[in-house]
């Protein structure tokens, strides 16, 4: 089981408490935009691995004005179209949880 498995099987656990799910979710988002990326592709693949957190419970529970929910959209959004505007507000937001 890779990373990301791991991660969704944490965040749908309902016996998991949601400040342990949320520091699950910020430590992989950090540790996702860690180190340089070159290529778009690659790009593209961390905001895929990211936006697929949106279909957990926990993303289900975030308020849409929450930094960590804005990030998942944003990952989804990036997904579909890579623009490197909103690359670097997805890094800038990570940054700064």
């Amino acid at each position: 089981m890779n990373n990301i498995d791991k991660l969704h099987d944490i965040l749908d656990d309902k016996n998991i408490e949601l400040n342990l799910k949320q520091r699950e979710l910020v430590a992989f988002l950090k540790n996702q935009t860690k180190y340089p990326v070159s290529g778009a592709d690659e790009r593209k693949d961390i905001a895929y691995n990211i936006a697929s957190l949106l279909s957990t419970e926990f993303a289900h529970t975030l308020n849409s004005s929450e930094n960590l929910d804005q990030i998942l959209t944003l990952a989804g959004e990036l997904e579909v179209e890579y623009e490197g505007e909103k690359w670097a507000s997805l890094i800038n937001m990570i940054q700064l949880l």
